[in-house]
């Protein structure tokens, strides 16, 4: 069994509940990016010019220089990377100060379909704001809140206006006076569009009036950027006697101190609670404490955070409060020790909370052949598929309704021994039609796999080490309501958290072996599968290892050990390493060994049989080096091994050399006559670059009145 690395795949949760700092569907609106002449993402039609421009903020933005008429050529614009659709949220904002066109539009936004379709159309002329309602111009300011400026005499007006709503619904317009800071306006409920149709262009009309327009800072953002954005939590389970909780959400994205934050707390579901009355724990403080008066059962908590701007956001919270000595059972444990029959037993035990029964039976999907009893790796007997066969789990609601109600916590577990010429999906134990869990050998590929189907995402873990060596594996999959995990013999190899739980999805049915609904059918054999109501620890998993006969042992190589040496000065090597062995009693063995049998000879090692030793090398060259190890059970066939690559080379003349921090000079230990070379260092070689110094330094030495004579062989 090699030591091989695998990629994880962690397919992470992406709850809807948490919100990230959204991105802007135009790309290098701050215009800092520019390609010949033109800024990068953005593209212009017609006789309009345009050039870099620091007059309206003193950084990067475009100048540009419009022209009369009416033509869909002039433009200056850029496509949305996601189109704004109908009921979605949008915020679109820039900043802009323009020149008087006389008798023609100051300036003109139009929000297009296809570029040159207008959906949304603005335009400021003489004074007065106008956006068209697709039939007409509806004035919205006449005021004049917008002046002039004049570029030639530095005077510039700088203004910045926001338009967020609903898209093709209601939307408030603000203009912003960039001097002042001044709200010049802010218009709500409006609603005016020229089409209802969705828009993917913003687009700077450059055919309306004869002037000169400065732009800069244009974002396009699926919401406003500039809320709060509150991760209220984790999903968190409060364990009996426990009955409070102090919350620890974390906000952000804005610039408002915590303790200046208007903060709400909100029961949305579940049983009776209440909320300190103590400062700093209240329902109107982060960090507030909850009582859980109803006992046991399903809380949802929202938080609303208010800024100083006024700005509001929103985060949801799941809280799960149970009593252990109820809710964390065994609810269905298949040890398959009835080697007779069609039936495979639910093993109950009423000690760790089985006393349902959910017995499986022996089917036959797409062949009449049923899996076969051979002897077993837990107890006495075990089940062998073939790859058309399943164990048909009866998880009747009425007899187990835990079984079909698997959403905060989890546990999936069992042993497998796979066929190693085995591909595609192979199913150990999962619930399917429609899908809700698995824990199998991935596809086509000789690793393990446990994939949960979460209420807005599907959860992958993928393992590390192989299963498809000819060996019993015990899998074990996890989920405590916040983080999954996959184990392969009772070692963690993979794991995510996230804020999503497991769908419910009571219609599911349990199978051992393979599903219904499709072909991935075990070839192998399958040994005391177990699912729990509850995320097993890692110890709790290796006592289920344990139960085993025998569990592979594991070895991997200290990856800090050097793997590039100098041969003559650093040619011997300290060599460690990890063995994982979870079986009680066994003895392992070890023997390092080098894989090319050429280069052996020139390999010494001071204990070939310890695991941590020292190899010296007494020839360059690449080595690999190999430490095989096995229990008395597993790897007697040299088939249990890490290797790790050294290369040893011949020192070059830069090896050999020692700087003297005295004379801040390099020496050569090896060579005392070689003092100098090509580049003033000694070169390895003594030559005309040596006599050279020695004959400076001869001169010097024996002048009467030199200063700085230093020996150059000292």
């Amino acid at each position: 069994m090699k030591h091989t690395i695998n990629i994880m795949l962690a397919l992470a949760f992406i709850p809807a509940m948490v919100q990230a700092q959204p991105v802007s569907l135009v790309l290098n609106g701050d215009f800092e990016q520019w390609t010949d002449g033109l800024p990068n993402y953005w593209s212009k039609g017609g006789s309009a010019a345009l050039a870099s421009s620091t007059l309206l903020n003193g950084t990067s933005s475009v100048l540009l220089t419009a022209v009369s008429g009416d033509s869909n050529v002039y433009y200056f614009r850029q496509s949305f990377s996601n189109p704004l659709v109908a009921g979605g949220n949008f915020y679109v904002t820039f900043d802009i100060a323009f020149q008087s066109a006389g008798s023609g539009r100051d300036w003109n936004l139009n929000l297009t379909a296809g570029g040159t379709t207008s959906v949304f159309n603005m335009y400021y002329r003489t004074n007065t704001l106008y956006i068209y309602n697709g039939t007409s111009w509806v004035t919205i300011d006449s005021s004049g809140i917008m002046s002039a400026s004049n570029f030639a005499a530095n005077m510039i007006h700088p203004y910045r206006v926001v338009i967020e709503g609903i898209w093709l619904g209601e939307y408030e317009l603000t203009v912003i006076d960039l001097n002042t800071g001044l709200v010049l306006l802010n218009q709500t409920g409006l609603n005016h569009y020229q089409r209802q149709v969705d828009a993917t262009f913003i687009n700077f009309d450059l055919s309306r009036g004869p002037n000169q327009i400065l732009i800069d800072n244009v974002f396009v953002y699926p919401r406003n950027p500039f809320l709060p954005v509150v991760e209220a939590g984790l999903n968190t389970t409060v364990e009996f006697p426990n009955n409070s909780l102090t919350l620890s959400p974390v906000v952000s994205n804005t610039d408002t101190p915590n303790e200046e934050l208007i903060v709400e707390w909100a029961q949305v579901s579940g049983p009776a609670v209440s909320f300190s009355t103590l400062a700093g724990e209240t329902a109107n403080d982060l960090n507030a404490k909850v009582f859980f008066n109803g006992g046991r059962g399903e809380y949802v908590f929202k938080l609303t955070v208010t800024d100083k701007r006024g700005l509001t956001g929103e985060g949801m919270i799941n809280i799960r409060v149970k009593n252990p000595a109820i809710d964390d059972v065994l609810l269905g444990h298949w040890g398959f020790e009835e080697m007779a029959g069609t039936a495979a037993a639910d093993m109950l035990d009423p000690a760790a909370g089985n006393v349902a029964a959910d017995d499986g039976f022996l089917v036959g999907v797409s062949e009449p052949n049923l899996p076969q009893w051979v002897s077993g790796w837990v107890g006495h007997g075990a089940l062998e598929f073939f790859g058309h066969e399943i164990v048909d789990v009866n998880d009747v609601a009425e007899q187990d309704p835990n079984l079909r109600s698997l959403r905060w916590e989890m546990t999936a577990a069992g042993w497998l021994k796979a066929d190693p010429k085995s591909g595609g999906y192979r199913t150990l134990v999962g619930r399917f039609s429609p899908f809700n869990w698995v824990l199998r050998k991935a596809e086509n590929t000789p690793y393990a796999e446990f994939v949960l189907q979460m209420d807005d995402t599907q959860v992958w873990l993928t393992s590390k080490s192989s299963i498809l060596d000819g060996y019993w594996h015990h899998l074990a999959g996890t989920f405590d309501g916040c983080r999954a995990v996959l184990y392969v013999d009772g070692i963690e190899e993979a794991s995510v958290e996230g804020y999503d739980l497991i769908r419910i999805s009571t219609e599911s049915e349990l199978s051992i072996g393979g599903r219904r609904d499709r072909n991935h059918f075990l070839v192998g054999t399958a040994d005391d599968v177990r699912v729990y109501s509850y995320a097993l620890d890692v110890e709790q998993i290796r006592e289920l290892v344990r139960m085993g006969i025998n569990v592979p042992p594991r070895v991997q190589i200290d990856p800090t050990i050097p793997t590039y040496l100098v041969k003559q000065f650093n040619d011997t090597v300290e060599l460690a390493a990890e063995v994982i062995e979870l079986n009680h009693g066994n003895t392992i063995s070890a023997f390092w060994s080098v894989v090319e049998p050429e280069l052996a000879e020139f390999v010494i090692f001071g204990e070939q049989t310890a695991v941590n030793t020292s190899a010296a090398f007494t020839r360059a060259g690449v080595y690999t080096l190999r430490l095989t190890i096995n229990d008395g059970l597993a790897g007697l066939e040299g088939d249990i091994y890490d290797e790790i690559v050294i290369t040893v080379n011949e020192p070059k003349c830069d090896d050999l050399l020692v700087y003297n921090t005295g004379t801040g000079r390099y020496l050569n230990p090896y060579l005392t006559a070689d003092i100098s070379g090509p580049e003033g260092k000694p070169d390895c070689y003594i030559d005309l670059y040596d006599l050279t110094v020695i004959a400076s330094s001869w001169l010097m030495c024996n002048d009467p009145e030199g200063e700085g004579c230093t020996p150059p062989l000292n």
